[in-house]
């Protein structure tokens, strides 16, 4: 047997151990750590082969693991063992009794009605069929429920002997709706088990239980401020509802042969299709309807009552009204079948039902009739993209490609929107980090077929879709390897008319508050995209599916030649509320911008390295925003959506770098508006030891800032900046930062000197690496860095800011190792005071930085970056000073 161990946190060590007792050890390549299946031999251990025990822990081990206990790491003693046959009699599972029965079945948001309310009716013990026996009846009880958050808040199925989670919920809430189903029926006892993954979120909890059990619960919250859009809402649900009621409307579809009535969980205003061809009502009647509602004194009464001001309510006219609807109308990508549903979906009702930002996923096709799930728009297009396989009902579905929402009416199953045509555009990332989108180009040349010039352009291509398809059967297997597809951050679509707005205040601020457009894509693995294509082998060989039309003959006839197939991303997008911000000011003492170097310079990959400490600064300062903001709500964080970060010029053509947030919900919720409003009151709440607010106090600004956490958290945990909403911004976080970064947008001169001084007065230079100061951390930091990967220096902290000095005989003799601050100018630091008297005290010596973020976060990235340049035996010093 070979194997890895004995290995320190820099070099590795490679132990082969043979049944003989010969064991001889290797160097391996001291920082590229691996582990080699080709050094491993699996066998089944028979009843007299030797297992050996540990004397500390008492782990078994079929071989000697090379004379370490895989479980503790103590040594083990190759004369304590016993034979396998020994450890299987004790063994619970190995010698357990006649197996028991256990019957497990899904019930999720996916299930199929009708089956939710077997299994539900079979958990419980209930059956209806009198001609079931008691054998079937015994084989068809369910004894457990694999569920979803959907009997979380949704299906009350009684009183649970037991619940076990798979792994820790989201918040303390999702934690008491879940176990709170065990133990309500009055029996003696109940149990409640979760199991704890390995990640930051489920361990942090494992270890503060009591964050979990005890926090406060958030207190509901409507923002019902001056002319919101909530109140908008609501006041033109009570009118449309008094027009389509004066004119009779029902939700029947006028334009059927013969008419058919249909379902809209929203009122009763009749279909689209029927409004916009003036058959349910024409504009002439609306207009005057929409007039005559709004003179009633309870409509007057209803828009006060809203926090409606006058002012605004002179726009509320028939005409305006009708051209808002149709305008808003236009712009919505797929169009439900009923007129409320679709004024809903664009903004313009309260969205009281199920939104059509859902997209289905068409997974069996069974006597005429599509079984589907579905998913959220941007959940949808990393868990349906084509390749990745769903399961359902203990069968495995592999999706195929991208499709047409299928409506099933009387006895017809149609598609009455195209699957692709006018859903594809070309996009990029600009050099500010917007996107931008060109569409007419890209559907002109797909309808003209022109494949050879969407090629020859090199453009990304991207599609919303409409609906996801599986080959309408079962995997038979399934691969061991399922694709990984990441979603990329929201950004922002690029408007040109950016309106920033100097903040009264604070004299570094600026912020705009608008609404637009945000866009995520998943790119595929390794970012190039999926093939373009629909599911044409589906439906060739089915009659019954290509009678009904489902894919239109052009399009079906562009897509069946192989050659013109394309690659494409799949694309979510999202109008809302949006507010960004960032600093209005360059100043040369501080790097304000994480801009990256174009990548055809040289040491790109060095610069990148460097920037990633005011990328830092500048998400930590967002996600520290928003808690302190939801906090003080009292609603969930995730209200509030951190968008990818956006570069900005200011009219000195200076570059600096802000965040943006965007409500969470389509059209808004009003959460940006109302931090955009109170903006500069919440940053100094943020940089407020007392945590007060309008004679509020927040406990958690309070703790953030206190002696106690600058001594138990040197950057981030989940008592500040994570949660498990934005664990793929774990690496980046840091409290410390955060801190500085919102310091610097206050813009108070004496605050910002001090931040380029490490003042130890402001918390986040405070304590720090069990030092009494951010300094003299630093200063540990440095020590143990040397110490780890073998520098020959010396630790310097006669000039406030600890520095290495390399020894003469070493191989960096005359080299200064000197760290400094994410948020100090990289390019100036020979300006900044600390570094200043450390050049000053210096002669004519090489100097090379580590930025104070990447030396606590990536130490093993330092030295190869910085010390051990590209591998190489010497350090690539030119590109460093």
């Amino acid at each position: 047997m070979n194997v890895i161990g004995e290995f320190s946190h820099k070099q590795f060590i490679r132990v082969k151990y043979s049944k003989t007792g010969k064991r001889t050890v290797e160097l391996t390549d001291p920082y590229t750590p691996y582990i080699n299946p080709s050094y491993f031999n699996l066998y089944l251990l028979q009843e007299a082969d030797l297992v050996f025990k540990c004397t500390n822990c008492g782990a078994n081990h079929g071989h000697f693991s090379a004379g370490v206990c895989a479980h503790c790491f103590e040594p083990l003693d190759q004369n304590n063992h016993i034979l396998a046959k020994d450890v299987w009699s004790e063994n619970f599972y190995a010698n357990s009794e006649e197996p028991i029965r256990m019957h497990t079945e899904e019930l999720t948001g996916q299930t199929d009605a009708s089956d939710a309310k077997n299994r539900q009716k079979a958990f419980k013990n209930i059956f209806l069929n009198n001609n079931l026996n008691s054998s079937n009846k015994k084989a068809e009880q369910i004894d457990v429920l694999s569920v979803t958050t959907t009997m979380e808040v949704g299906v009350d199925i009684g009183s649970l002997e037991a619940t076990m989670m798979a792994n820790m919920p989201p918040e303390r809430y999702n934690y008491q709706q879940r176990v709170g189903r065990a133990g309500r029926g009055g029996q003696a006892y109940s149990i409640a088990l979760t199991l704890c993954r390995g990640n930051s979120h489920d361990s942090y909890y494992y270890s503060n239980l009591d964050g979990m059990v005890n926090a406060k619960p958030p207190t509901p919250f409507i923002p019902m401020e001056e002319n919101s859009d909530i109140s908008k809402r609501i006041l033109y649900k009570e009118i449309l509802r008094d027009v389509f009621r004066q004119k009779g409307t029902k939700n029947t579809l006028l334009s059927a042969n013969p008419p058919e009535v249909f379902q809209d969980t929203h009122g009763e205003f009749g279909s689209y299709t029927d409004f916009s061809d003036e058959l349910s009502i024409t504009r002439t009647e609306f207009v005057n309807l929409v007039n005559v509602v709004l003179a009633k004194n309870e409509i007057i009464k209803l828009a006060h009552h809203l926090n409606l001001s006058d002012n605004y309510r002179t726009n509320f006219q028939g005409e305006f009204i009708y051209n808002e609807i149709t305008t808003k109308l236009s712009q919505l990508e797929i169009k439900p079948l009923g007129l409320a549903e679709c004024l809903a979906e664009a903004g313009l009702l309260p969205m009281y039902g199920m939104p059509t930002r859902t997209r289905s996923l068409y997974h069996d096709y069974k006597n005429g009739d599509f079984s589907s799930m579905s998913r959220d728009l941007e959940i949808a297009i990393s868990e349906y993209a084509p390749g990745n396989e769903i399961t359902k009902d203990k069968k495995i579905f592999k999706i195929e490609a991208i499709t047409s929402p299928i409506t099933k009416r009387t006895n017809l199953t149609q598609f009455n929107i195209r699957p692709i045509d006018d859903n594809l555009f070309y996009y990029h990332t600009n050099v500010d980090g917007s996107i931008s989108i060109e569409k007419d180009t890209l559907i002109e040349q797909f309808g003209n077929n022109e494949w050879q010039a969407i090629r020859d352009s090199q453009r990304k291509i991207a599609v919303i879709p409409k609906a996801y398809i599986t080959k309408l059967a079962p995997e038979e297997s399934t691969s061991a390897l399922k694709p990984y597809f990441s979603v990329s951050i929201p950004r922002i679509l690029n408007s040109e008319n950016v309106g920033f707005i100097r903040n009264e205040r604070f004299n570094n601020l600026d912020s705009y508050i608008h609404k637009g457009h945000i866009i995520s894509f998943n790119e595929g693995e390794n970012g190039t995209g999926f093939n373009f294509g629909l599911p044409s082998g589906i439906f060739k060989n089915n009659a019954e599916l290509l009678k009904n039309n489902h894919i239109p003959e052009n399009e079906f006839n562009q897509i069946v030649d192989n050659s013109n197939i394309l690659k494409y991303s799949l694309a979510a997008n999202k109008y809302t509320s949006l507010l960004q911000v960032k600093p209005a000011n360059y100043n040369p003492l501080l790097q304000l911008s994480c801009e990256q170097m174009n990548d055809q310079q040289n040491g790109f990959d060095l610069n990148n390295f460097r920037v990633q400490g005011i990328k830092s600064a500048i998400y930590s300062a967002a996600f520290l925003l928003r808690s302190v903001f939801t906090q003080q709500q009292d609603v969930d964080n995730s209200e509030l959506e951190v968008l990818g970060l956006r570069h900005y010029r200011n009219d000195d053509n200076s570059s600096v770098t802000g965040f943006s947030f965007a409500d969470q919900l389509a059209n808004g919720s009003g959460f940006c508006q109302k931090l955009s409003e109170n903006l500069s009151n919440y940053i100094d709440l943020c940089l407020d030891p007392t945590g007060t607010f309008k004679g509020e106090t927040i406990q958690f600004v309070i703790d953030l800032l206190s002696e106690k956490n600058q001594k138990k958290c040197d950057i981030a945990d989940y008592t500040n900046l994570l949660n498990y909403r934005n664990k793929r911004f774990h690496p980046l976080l840091n409290w410390r930062l955060a801190v500085s970064y919102l310091r610097i947008l206050r813009g108070d001169s004496e605050e910002i000197k001090k931040i380029t001084n490490a003042d130890a007065s402001l918390p986040e230079f405070g304590w720090y690496y069990g030092q009494e100061t951010w300094l003299n951390g630093l200063g540990l930091q440095l020590k143990e860095f040397k110490d780890e990967y073998g520098i020959k220096s010396e630790l310097i902290k006669k000039c406030e800011l600890p520095f290495l000095q390399c020894n003469d005989n070493s191989d960096y003799a005359n080299k200064i190792l000197i760290p400094y601050h994410p948020l100090w100018n990289k390019d100036t630091l020979a300006d900044n005071p600390l570094i200043k008297k450390i050049i000053d005290e210096l002669d004519n010596q090489d100097l090379i930085f580590i930025d104070s973020f990447n030396l606590a976060n990536r130490p093993g990235d330092c030295y190869k970056k910085l010390v051990k340049r590209n591998g190489g035996a010497q350090p690539n010093w030119g590109a460093l000073i």
